[in-house]
């Protein structure tokens, strides 16, 4: 499996769980930690997009 799409699919699981623990009323704190935690992933990515840019060419204009 590419980085990228490592990334994309550790992206959406911490969406999905910072999501659940939102709606769940998990304490803030909790929340802010998984908040930072996506935050650091798509960091990543972007950094990947401009180091490694021919990994989104053959994507078009899908992002």
């Amino acid at each position: 499996m590419s980085d990228k799409k490592r990334l994309e699919e550790q992206i959406e699981e911490t969406r999905e769980k910072m999501y659940c623990a939102y709606m769940n009323n998990v304490d803030f704190l909790d929340v802010l930690i998984i908040s930072q935690q996506l935050d650091c992933l798509l960091n990543k990515l972007e950094k990947l997009r401009k180091e490694k840019p021919s990994l989104w060419e053959s994507e078009g204009n899908q992002h």
